[in-house]
């Protein structure tokens, strides 16, 4: 099967979500926010994007989109394939394109609100359900977040030691200003340093930016078994 993906109008996602939400009004921004409540400024602060997923004839077989509804959160919503082309990973791919939109955006969380039927979809992508089921009018709905952020450990020898670079540690400062650093843990181990570092998501890791002419014995993303980790 030859799919290809690119990004698209609200008025080409239009007739798929009439199948999606039928008999219901729909437009591009939602002001849900991800612990609840609303904004209705998300739809003026924001810019919102979609996806579809178009077959060799160049029909759009599905679709996927989001925004942003907060600082650090991107919500997705929308998401339709058609039945056809159902178990052949195009959910996945849309996912996907989502999720590198919202690193872009400097966001930490990404989620969404899909009905239970679907929730099996966003599941493999990663999401965690959480909160209460609502039982709606149409369908039974459940929110679903998925945590992008990330964990680097850096290991230097104590002679090496960046906290006491003064260039690194004001980069260090403008990074948690910027809300790209989460937090950082430290500590000595025999000889050597390691330097644990919580980044809002992949695409913003910069663990030695400020190091000159020095790297570290050792680089570790992810894996929170590690022991390298200075986790708690």
């Amino acid at each position: 099967m030859s799919i290809t993906y690119r990004q698209i109008s609200y008025e080409e996602i239009s007739p798929l979500w009439d199948i999606l939400w039928p008999d219901q009004e729909h437009n591009p921004y939602s002001s849900m926010k991800m612990l609840g409540g609303t904004d209705v400024r998300i739809r003026d602060m924001f810019k919102w994007r979609a996806w579809g997923a178009f077959n060799r004839a160049n029909q759009l077989i599905a679709c996927n989109a989001g925004h942003k509804s907060g600082g650090d959160e991107y919500r997705t919503r929308g998401l339709w394939v058609s039945e056809r082309h159902r178990g052949a990973g195009i959910a996945q791919e849309l996912f996907k394109k989502l999720e590198e939109q919202a690193k872009n955006e400097q966001c930490r969380w990404l989620w969404s609100y899909p009905r239970l039927a679907s929730l099996p979809a966003y599941q493999k992508a990663g999401y965690v359900p959480f909160g209460d089921t609502d039982r709606g009018l149409w369908d039974d709905c459940v929110r679903a977040k998925k945590d992008l952020s990330i964990i680097t450990t850096t290991v230097w020898n104590l002679f090496d030691n960046p906290l006491e670079d003064e260039l690194w540690l004001e980069q260090v400062d403008l990074f948690d200003k910027q809300g790209i650093l989460l937090g950082q843990n430290e500590q000595v181990r025999g000889n050597y340093i390691h330097i644990t570092q919580l980044w809002i998501n992949d695409r913003w890791v910069q663990p030695h930016a400020a190091i000159r002419d020095k790297n570290p014995l050792k680089t570790i993303s992810g894996d929170l078994k590690n022991p390298d980790h200075v986790l708690g």
